[in-house]
């Protein structure tokens, strides 16, 4: 198996761009969508309710991360049946945490909305988390294939696939919303729509790799279960890290302010955020493409290539909110309508986290790849937590929206400095030499582009 195939990452820096381009657009477009013909009550009500299972189904990425790990290692191995017990080790954990995620969601649900603040009856909101729990379980199973698209080199096209339905969701959000008020038949729309992509997904894959669904040695499945718990819980804290940071500071801002105030808080979070996308979408082909590669072979190639993608997003991270700060506050009023305020302070918090982000998002990656990231993420989750815990006591004490958000950077600043020593650990180099090498060898790679860009093109030209 090639280290770095050009067609394969090419393909997959393709799947990438697409998955920004359709992030960005769903960002932009979903709160207008919903706003366009739903009260600005039930529009709240649904951006709240929403998120529960949109950060539910980033599991997606937790088990093929960590059962497509294993399965690159066994291909990588020429062992086909440690792909197919990879692949069954993996459908084993989505079923049983499926059951547990929906589950605690159901029972924990009437304690996480207050559906009198948000204008929703009791009725409407059980159903509406119901059908969200069958959305989750027919999102999720995607994980199986986003594996087998990985274990057959080919996790570009599966990521242009899901960006097109991302597309689809969006459009289906728009006709619910043009057609009921009913907030129920929203998540019902979007389960049937999820189901038709997944059997499409389902039949594409067993017609191209259809060795992969032969029978899979039992004993060989239950020892890939075990190997990957670990990571896999690893993988689906990110989930929960971001529930925390993200929908345990919608809940306290939106129960504790009130709808205008937690609409403020919702779109500049929203808007600012946007530089997230484009980290994700390098991130997700950072850790496709390192995980084909040899570290003990490449590790100056690895950390040139992870010092370059630091040094980027530093940059992207830093202008975004500056630009947002001087361009920012038009664009927002006709974003929201005029509906809603804006608040440069916010921008200035949310942009910090966001650096912060970008700059750690490489270190997460190179260390999934190697299903070593559990320890950093224990550390993030614990110290998100108690950021929110402080954000909590905030609002009991009547700060101001502004500071309660701003406990968010604390759980950022940890990600960074652990994320950064346990990279610095994995390749084997104290951190004071690590950091520098980063960034050195980053910047290197950074200044050389431009004459390799420059070669390639001669090269082409003579070839021609």
């Amino acid at each position: 198996m090639a280290e770095f195939n050009r067609k394969r990452l090419m393909r997959g820096g393709l799947g990438g761009v697409s998955g920004l381009t359709v992030r960005i657009i769903l960002q932009l477009l979903q709160i207008p969508v919903l706003y366009s013909a739903w009260s600005v009550e039930l529009a709240s009500a649904w951006l709240v309710i929403w998120t529960l299972p949109s950060y539910m189904t980033l599991t997606v990425a937790s088990f093929s991360s960590a059962g497509g790990n294993l399965a690159v290692a066994a291909k990588r191995a020429g062992d086909i049946q440690g792909v197919r017990a990879a692949y069954r080790a993996t459908q084993r954990s989505i079923i049983l945490s499926n059951i547990l995620m929906v589950g605690a969601v159901l029972l924990l649900s009437p304690y996480m909305i207050d559906r009198h603040a948000l204008g929703v009856d009791a009725a409407t909101l059980n159903w509406t988390f119901a059908l969200l729990g069958l959305f989750v379980m027919v999102r999720v199973q995607g994980a199986t294939q986003d594996l087998i698209y990985r274990y057959g080199e080919d996790y570009g096209t599966y990521n242009m696939i899901e960006s097109i339905s991302s597309l689809g969701e969006l459009a289906v959000m728009a006709v619910v919303v043009n057609s009921t008020h009913n907030l129920a038949v929203m998540p019902l729309a979007l389960t049937a729509f999820r189901l038709c992509v997944y059997l499409g997904i389902s039949l594409n894959a067993r017609r191209r790799w259809p060795e992969v669904f032969e029978p899979a040695d039992k004993e060989l499945v239950d020892r890939n279960f075990r190997a990957a718990l670990v990571p896999f819980f690893g993988f689906l804290a990110m989930p929960m890290l971001f529930a925390v940071n993200l929908q345990g500071y919608s809940l306290l801002v939106a129960n504790g302010f009130g709808a205008a105030v937690f609409s403020t808080f919702l779109t500049m979070r929203t808007l600012t955020r946007m530089v997230d996308q484009v980290c994700a979408a390098t991130g997700k082909v950072l850790f496709y493409e390192f995980s084909y590669l040899d570290f003990e072979k490449s590790k100056d190639m690895a950390v040139s290539v992870c010092g370059t993608v630091v040094l980027v997003q530093a940059l992207i991270g830093s202008v975004y909110p500056l630009g947002l700060l001087l361009l920012g506050r038009p664009v927002h009023h006709l974003w929201t309508a005029g509906k809603v305020a804006f608040s440069p302070e916010l921008v200035v918090i949310f942009g910090l986290a966001g650096v912060l982000r970008a700059i750690a998002d490489p270190m997460y990656s190179i260390l999934s790849t190697r299903n070593a990231h559990t320890r950093v993420t224990g550390i993030y989750l614990a110290s998100s937590l108690a950021a929110l815990a402080l954000a909590w006591l905030l609002t009991r004490w009547h700060a101001s929206m502004v500071e309660v958000a701003a406990c968010v950077v604390l759980a950022e600043l940890s990600n960074l400095l652990a994320g950064y020593y346990f990279a610095a650990r994995m390749f084997r180099m104290p951190l004071n030499r690590f950091v520098p090498s980063l960034l050195r060898l980053g910047a290197q790679r950074l200044k050389s582009m431009p004459g390799s860009v420059k070669r390639k093109l001669q090269a082409n030209g003579q070839a021609s």
